[in-house]
């Protein structure tokens, strides 16, 4: 996932792309605007949104993955992404 963040007086523009890291193909992007009042608000709003937006474009199997819970330990958790962030960039270079 991947996305951008533009602000402009109290309005909020947010655009969120789903890339498949596999083959790079575009799977889902959607534009949202806001009006901001509450910053809270707009983050479970657009949040939401996207959740189910992704939702359902994932096939059954991209479900099963996504649900799968291997930590609950978020310093491990994060420590993975982490590593899967250096090997992405790694690869790239090669």
């Amino acid at each position: 996932m991947d996305g951008s963040v533009q602000k402009e007086r109290n309005r909020l523009r947010v655009t969120v792309q789903l890339i498949n890291v596999g083959d790079g193909v575009l799977r889902w992007a959607e534009t949202f605007d806001e009006k901001v009042m509450n910053v809270f608000q707009v983050e479970d709003s657009i949040s939401g949104r996207v959740a189910a937006a992704v939702k359902k474009k994932l096939t059954r199997s991209d479900r099963r993955v996504w649900a799968k819970r291997y930590t609950s330990i978020a310093e491990a958790h994060e420590a993975y992404l982490t590593g899967r962030y250096f090997f992405a960039k790694q690869t790239k270079k090669t």
